[in-house]
């Protein structure tokens, strides 16, 4: 079993090839929107390790069930420091 995603499932940011005349990103919203993705990114990952966390117990595997879950903490303090990160990129006000 990979690492599937979904089809219609992208990894690219900041570009929209149908926006011609849309300005070009800064740095910081650049790199503002790319923390936000992987923060939601992150959390999609988390939904599915506590669905098969629960899938694996049912079927008669506890260890890889404490073992996912084991994954959704350490998932949750990656997603604690994008947070912080993003936190420190100055906003400009809109």
């Amino acid at each position: 079993m990979g690492h599937h995603h979904e089809e219609d499932h992208h990894h690219t940011i900041g570009r929209n090839d149908h926006e011609h005349a849309a300005k070009e990103l800064t740095f910081e919203e650049k790199g503002s929107k790319l923390l936000r993705h992987w923060i939601q990114h992150n959390n999609d990952h988390v939904g599915n390790y506590n669905q098969w966390a629960a899938e694996f117990r049912l079927h008669g595997y506890p260890e890889v069930a404490v073992l996912l879950e084991s994954v959704v903490g350490l998932t949750t303090q990656i997603n604690e420091a994008l947070d912080d990160a993003l936190q420190r990129i100055p906003h400009p006000p809109k």
